[in-house]
């Protein structure tokens, strides 16, 4: 554990270099870091704003893939509580006044289980942001898989949700295209209020946003990068000499029970358990002094407001067929049923990321067919 810590440590040692950091409409922040390092599409991170919280670590699902933009890796965060209501205000204040936000990040803890290539199609149902997870997942296999067919059932309260991820959608249809993929859209909006689709100011709340001091916790940023082997060796070899030369000189040379007396037994097995832990503490130098990384020139973010192209309500809705209701699972999921007829058992992939009202509607339409082999990440939006 101690040592897990110490790489932990030692990629976090400086704040993550960002290629943009922008506070959309909608209360969504998106965040796109340098990486130096590899990692999987829909793998977790960790991040944490010190401006914000010098403790507190949030994960947040990888929405981008290193096929797509290699040397970088996106994350969207919606602001559904306290610390992600203060992120999207923190990032929105320093583009307001031309500061790099300063943001850490550690990643490489839990990798997402891999997906089976014997799929014939995969189906993505996501729910609301619960989609993130799934962005990565889809953009990989439209690189990776071309020859899969690969359909995205998409549930929004609002259009305002489906304008700010226009983009992406308008990248999978490019992406797609140029792998000679097979891609289906399904896009369903469930409340039909508003048809404008705000991108300008209006679209935030009324809530009085914090001030944030802008000038602590400057760092320089590096771009991200996992610890690599041969310093992972290093932190190993050096915690096992240092503890280990500190156990035996406690154990063996300074006993506590042979100067003290033998009822002295508990402060022996403290001290012998304190200098196994300072003993890999001294480690911990190797890991974060002269740590190997990219140089800090060229991490500067362009701070200027972005131009966000206006989005046409008609168009987005017309392009996309963008339907104002739920989507009719049994119909859904009997079509695909009757395109792979005759296909074996667990030849669809069914991946769901949204509410557990939406998962629990896939798994009883899906409960009765052997075709579709499903898998579900619940969490409440």
């Amino acid at each position: 554990y101690i040592v897990n810590r110490m790489y932990s440590s030692s990629t976090v040692a400086y704040p993550a270099a960002l290629e943009t950091a922008t506070a959309l409409p909608g209360q969504i922040v998106q965040l796109t870091f340098k990486c130096s390092t590899t990692y999987l599409p829909a793998d977790l991170v960790y991040v944490k704003v010190p401006a914000i919280s010098t403790v507190q670590w949030h994960p947040f699902s990888i929405a981008s893939t290193p096929l797509h933009t290699p040397g970088l890796l996106t994350i969207y965060v919606k602001a559904l509580g306290h610390w992600t209501n203060q992120l999207h205000d923190y990032v929105k204040q320093c583009e307001g006044e031309g500061v790099q936000p300063v943001v850490y990040m550690d990643a490489g803890y839990t990798p997402p289980p891999p997906m089976s290539s014997s799929y014939s199609s995969v189906v993505f149902v996501g729910g609301g942001i619960g989609v993130t997870p799934l962005m990565a997942q889809i953009m990989h296999l439209l690189h990776a898989r071309p020859h899969q067919d690969v359909y995205l059932v998409w549930h929004v309260r609002t259009v305002e949700m489906l304008s700010q991820f226009h983009g992406w959608l308008r990248e999978l249809e490019g992406v797609a295209e140029a792998n000679h993929g097979r891609l289906h859209l399904h896009l369903h909006v469930t409340q039909k209020g508003r048809t404008d689709i705000a991108v300008g100011p209006a679209a935030d709340t009324d809530r009085i946003a914090p001030s944030f001091d802008l000038t602590r916790f400057r760092a320089p940023p590096r771009p991200y990068a996992h610890l690599s082997t041969v310093r992972k060796l290093g932190v190993l070899l050096l915690a096992f000499l240092c503890s280990g030369t500190l156990l035996v000189y406690v154990r063996f040379g300074q006993k506590f029970t042979k100067l003290l007396g033998p009822e002295y037994w508990p402060l022996q097995r403290f001290m012998e358990f304190l200098v196994v832990v300072v003993g890999s503490y001294c480690a911990y130098g190797v890991a974060v002094v002269g740590h190997a990384s990219e140089p800090t020139e060229g991490c500067e973010i362009d701070l200027r407001q972005p131009q966000r192209r206006e989005v046409r309500p008609g168009d987005l809705l017309q392009h996309f067929a963008v339907k104002y209701e739920r989507a009719n699972w049994n119909q859904l999921f009997h079509d695909i049923q009757v395109d792979k007829f005759g296909f074996p058992p667990n030849s669809v992939g069914v991946y769901v990321s949204g509410p557990n009202a939406l998962a629990k509607a896939i798994r009883d339409v899906t409960n009765h067919h052997t075709l579709f082999d499903v898998h579900v990440e619940e969490f409440e939006m």
